[in-house]
This record gives structure tokens, C-alpha cells and sequence, in this order.
């Protein structure tokens, strides 16, 4: 996946992921993609509500 979203890096500049997972093994790996996914200019966060993750999403838009 971090191979992909790398491949996209230019069309990708500047945006944010919100990722919504409840299982334990999921939150895992996704948090370990946000981790690597430092190195791409995107900001990727792993939530365990929607709505938590629309907030963050939400936050972002006014931010521009």
C-alpha cells in the first residue's frame, strides 16, 4: 500500500487519510502505515470512531 500510495505522491500533496478500524490487529498494521507514511508529503491517522474521523477530515477542510 505505502508503495502505491508513493507512486501518487505528487497527486496526493497536501492531503489527509482518515482510516476507521475497530479491530486490534487492523489499528496495528494501519497505525504502522501512518507511521511510514511520514515520508509522503500526506497526513494519514488511523481512527476507531467515523465520527471521530469526520471531525479530523472536517477540521482539515477549514484549515484551507
Amino acid at each position: 500500500m505505502l508503495g502505491f500510495l508513493a507512486s501518487f505522491r505528487d497527486k496526493l500533496r497536501g492531503t489527509r487519510w482518515a482510516i476507521v478500524t475497530i479491530k486490534p490487529a487492523s489499528l496495528g498494521m494501519m497505525n504502522m502505515l501512518a507511521v511510514m507514511a511520514n515520508d509522503l508529503p500526506l497526513e494519514v491517522r488511523v481512527f476507531q470512531s467515523k465520527k471521530t474521523a469526520e471531525l479530523w477530515l472536517d477540521q482539515s477542510a477549514q484549515e484551507r
